[in-house]
């Protein structure tokens, strides 16, 4: 399964080998993550407290930049990080990145574009959010500010873990146990099914959000959405 993984570079947030890994935690859309992953797929309720911010921006930009249910370690993860790791570092050689960066000609396109919304700024690359026809109602900025978030930032993020699963898989300079162990490619493909699909897509059904029927918070409900449609459900 992992053999047809993209080309990959090593993924840095991972679990220390021989680490005690606890509560396994609940299976996710239908796989059981084999390592602890639930903090990470809790990213899913922060979009979904940004979405329902509604046109309240400062909370909304508070929430993104700071995090609020997602912990990694002592600190809040934050879904502005999933688009400022590519700022620097060996994130900018995965193909999607680049692909991104050649379009958008910002390592953090998504981080850029967000903020015009959020602030609001004009911006001639993502465009006018202050003075412009982007910014002259809620309904433009509240869609990007979903979209963004679930198609690019979180989505792209959870491509870089998949990067890293495939790179430790392949990296024969390490022991079997650090590349095919719960703290190697295992744990990198875990994390990266939980920022994909989340927290909420866990067989049970919470305020507005209902498995299998597109209502959750991760980009994962691209696929539950177009499902049917396309005859893969």
């Amino acid at each position: 399964m992992l053999a047809v993984f993209l080309p990959a570079v090593i993924c840095e947030e991972e679990a220390a080998l021989g680490e005690v890994i606890g509560d396994k935690g609940v299976g996710m859309a239908g796989y059981p993550p084999p390592s602890n992953v639930v903090e990470h797929s809790k990213i899913d309720l922060d979009i979904r407290d940004i979405e329902k911010a509604g046109s309240d921006y400062a909370l909304a930009k508070t929430i993104y930049t700071e995090g609020k249910h997602s912990n990694s370690g002592d600190a809040k993860r934050t879904l502005q990080s999933f688009s400022t790791k590519y700022l620097s570092g060996s994130a900018q050689q995965e193909p999607m990145a680049k692909l991104a960066y050649d379009f958008w000609g910002d390592w953090d396109y998504s981080n850029q574009h967000l903020l015009a919304v959020m602030e609001p700024l004009d911006s001639t690359v993502y465009g006018d959010y202050k003075t412009g026809k982007w910014g002259s109602t809620d309904d433009a900025r509240k869609q990007m500010i979903k979209k963004v978030l679930k198609f690019q930032t979180t989505w792209l993020y959870a491509l870089h873990e998949l990067e890293g699963s495939w790179s430790k898989y392949n990296d024969e300079s390490k022991t079997d146990e650090e590349r095919y162990g719960i703290g190697g490619a295992v744990h990198a493909f875990d994390e990266y099914w939980a920022f994909y699909v989340g927290s909420l897509e866990d067989g049970s059904v919470e305020s507005d959000e209902e498995d299998g029927a597109g209502l959750g918070y991760g980009p994962y409900i691209a696929a539950e959405k177009l499902a049917t449609p396309m005859g893969t459900d």
